[in-house]
C-alpha cells in the first residue's frame, strides 16, 4: 500500500494527533531515518521528538528495524517499509508549513496488514478533526489571474488535498497575513480561502 494524507498542523493539533497515535501500546516514536548507532532511540511521549522527521514504529508488529551504516558513521533505516512517515508541521513567524503521514508497506512484510489498518484509522481520525478545502495555493511573484490556455489560475482552487487542523485554522483566521507553505523557502503559498 502507497498512501499518503497531507495536513497542516499548528502545536495544539500536534500534541492531539500524538495522543491518538500513542494511544495504541504497541507504538513507538523515532527521530527521523538516521541514527547514531544501529538502533534507534525510541520514544512513548511526543514531547521528546526533536527531529521533524518522525518514524511511527509498530514496535508490537515489528520488534526490530534494520539499519545500514553510512559513511559519516551514522545509520539509516532499512525498514521504513514497516513503519509509517510522519513529517510534522513546521511553525515559523508568519508561517506554517505542510507534513503528512505516509505509508509505503509491502504485504510480504510482517506486520504490513495492522500497519496499513493504523494507517487508515489515523487518516480517518484526521479527516474527521480536520477541514480540507480551506486553502488555495497562490504565487505572490506571478499576477493573480483565472486560468487561460496554457496557464493555471494564480491562486488556485480550493485544495481538498490537504487537511487543516482546528488549531492551525483558528492561528491562520486570527491572522490574515499568515500562510503555509509546502517547505519554508517554497515561493508558493497556501493562503485561506475567503
Amino acid at each position: 500500500m502507497r498512501s499518503q494524507i497531507r495536513f497542516v498542523m499548528n502545536a495544539e493539533d500536534e500534541r492531539a494527533f500524538a495522543a491518538q497515535i500513542l494511544s495504541d501500546p504497541g507504538i513507538e516514536l523515532i527521530d527521523g531515518p538516521r541514527w547514531s548507532s544501529s538502533e534507534p532511540v525510541a520514544h512513548r511521549t511526543f514531547e521528546s521528538l526533536t527531529d521533524y522527521y518522525c518514524i511511527v514504529w509498530p514496535r508490537s508488529q515489528v520488534p526490530t528495524l534494520s539499519a545500514r551504516p553510512l559513511d559519516n558513521g551514522e545509520w539509516y533505516c532499512d525498514s521504513q517499509a514497516q513503519t509509517l512517515q510522519w513529517l510534522r508541521s513546521r511553525s515559523l513567524p508568519g508561517l506554517l508549513t505542510e507534513g503528512r503521514l505516509a505509508i509505503g508497506s509491502s504485504p510480504e512484510l510482517a506486520g504490513a496488514a495492522q500497519l496499513e489498518r493504523r494507517y487508515r484509522a489515523w487518516s480517518r481520525w484526521l479527516k474527521a478533526a480536520y477541514r480540507n478545502r480551506q486553502l488555495c495555493w497562490r504565487n505572490p511573484t506571478l499576477p493573480m489571474l483565472p486560468a487561460a490556455p496554457g496557464r493555471s489560475a494564480n491562486p488556485g482552487e480550493p485544495d481538498p488535498q490537504i487537511w487543516v487542523g482546528p488549531g492551525a485554522l483558528d492561528w491562520l483566521r486570527a491572522d490574515l497575513s499568515r500562510r503555509v507553505k509546502a517547505f519554508p523557502a517554497a515561493a508558493v503559498e497556501g493562503v485561506l480561502v475567503e
